[in-house]
């Protein structure tokens, strides 16, 4: 039962929490071709570039805040309203009710992190030159040497023969 607490509880909250996420990757995507094509050094797109980037830390914000608000309204809404007086009808154990509701939101405050670091990290992965990111048809070609010594740590094992 526990089971399908869960599945109706993240199905109740994924109305709230997955609009947020689209929009945090919406505008990372805006804000990541923003600095890779460097819009912020033309004088007329600099504004549309730095609005972008305040409204994506706005969004990241609101992912916490919304995760936070949202998770403290289900519990009082859930159980302290009408609709609780419902909730505590149901044949479930009140432990199983405030423990479906507890993995869930821990699960939504864990994804939000999730989200926000993985959001941050392909918006600074556009401020260093790393070779995975900026592929040339010239480098596809793989440097054994370079390469071997870092996987097969053993004395020789980079050398071509």
């Amino acid at each position: 039962m526990l089971g399908k607490l869960i599945k109706y509880e993240f199905k109740g909250t994924a109305r709230l929490y997955l609009p947020f996420f689209a929009l945090l990757i919406l505008l990372t995507v805006v804000n990541r071709l923003s600095l890779q094509f460097g819009l912020g050094n033309s004088e007329f797109l600099e504004i549309p570039a730095v609005i972008s980037m305040m409204l994506y830390i706005v969004a990241v914000v609101a992912v916490f805040v919304i995760a936070m608000v949202a998770t403290i309204q289900r519990f009082y809404k859930n159980f302290m309203t009408d609709e609780g007086y419902l909730m505590f009808t149901l044949p479930v154990s009140q432990d199983g009710l405030i423990l479906s509701k507890l993995i869930v939101a821990t699960i939504w405050n864990i994804f939000s992190v999730l989200i926000a670091m993985v959001s941050l990290f392909f918006l600074l992965i556009a401020q260093f030159d790393l070779p995975i990111v900026h592929l040339r048809p010239a480098q596809h070609s793989v440097n054994k040497q370079r390469i071997f010594p870092i996987l097969c740590p053993k004395r020789g094992a980079g050398k071509l023969r």
